[in-house]
């Protein structure tokens, strides 16, 4: 009976596609599609929920009066500035030191002060392939550890 209803179902796509009835195999990737294209969305959103949880539960609860708006309006404005100094600071870093597109993508975690752990799950690579690439970064910059990046992202004058 279930192929009975499976097979009804088959030919009633296939009157609708042009291209005839999916294989099991079409369906899987579409499927497979699908998950992969809402996954950046579900990132973004544990980011959010993480920045949010960041600056403590009373803020938010806060009562949002005019002065408060104010006041978060103008935060946001530095910490969309400081994030924006720090990215350019980053890039001017990886550009003098030629680093390459993953190497700048990890740099930038490194310069967050993201661990090894961390930078793979940001990335979705694996341990051992972040720690390379922090080898190859501190290698390439000559420095040894985590604290000196830091503050040579911080030293580094802003392109004009």
């Amino acid at each position: 009976m279930l192929g009975i209803a499976y097979s009804a179902n088959l030919d009633f796509l296939s009157e609708r596609l042009p291209f005839g009835v999916p294989s099991g195999a079409v369906l899987v990737l579409t499927a497979m599609l699908v998950a992969w294209s809402i996954s950046p969305h579900e990132k973004e959103i544990r980011e959010s929920a993480s920045e949010r949880t960041d600056h403590g539960n009373d803020d938010a609860f806060a009562v949002d009066t005019s002065s408060n708006s104010a006041q978060r309006k103008s935060e946001s404005a530095q910490q969309l500035a400081h994030r924006a100094a720090f990215i350019k600071r980053s890039e001017a870093v990886a550009n003098r030191y030629l680093l390459s597109q993953r190497e700048r993508e990890v740099l930038f975690f490194l310069g967050k002060g993201y661990n090894a752990a961390r930078i793979q799950e940001e990335l979705y690579i694996s341990e051992g392939t972040a720690k390379t690439h922090i080898h190859h970064i501190y290698r390439k910059l000559d420095i040894h550890t985590q604290q000196e990046l830091i503050n040579m992202i911080d030293e580094e004058e802003l392109p004009s």
